[in-house]
């Protein structure tokens, strides 16, 4: 009865030793296969991280060439509208020049006139053609 004794009991430990050695096994893979699926997470953010870094980087180079290009763009508008207003100025004067010629030329009764129509385009007009307008 003894040795039944002492076999279930060494039965019992050997039974619990290779349960705690199998659980302990179990729960080191358990762990492993976690840190290896945090690596593969970690690799996939790390991969996801650099490729966001060129994205903004490629960003940041195009709005710095596009700020230039439309530094660039608006002094040649400026630049544009000055010649416009200069271009207005001396038209102006043009045009009153044009009027002090035609009112000299009515008033001295000069055989060739200077018209200006409406549209301000200006035109000659010889004695003939003065005559039928």
């Amino acid at each position: 009865m003894n040795e039944f004794i002492y076999s279930t009991i060494s039965a019992v430990i050997a039974a619990f030793t290779a349960w705690v050695l199998a659980y302990k096994k179990n729960r080191t893979e358990v762990e492993r296969s976690e840190i290896d699926n945090l690596e593969k997470v970690s690799e996939v953010w790390q991969r996801n991280a650099d490729g966001m870094k060129l994205l903004i980087s490629d960003l940041l180079n195009a709005t710095a060439e596009l700020r230039k290009e439309n530094l660039s763009l608006k002094e040649t508008v400026y630049k544009l509208e000055m010649e416009v207003s200069q271009l207005k100025a001396q038209n102006t004067k043009l045009y009153n020049k044009l009027n002090e010629i035609k009112s000299y030329a009515d008033t001295n009764g000069n055989s060739t006139a200077v018209h200006i129509d409406n549209d301000n385009t200006v035109r000659k007009q010889s004695e003939d053609s003065a005559a039928v307008s």
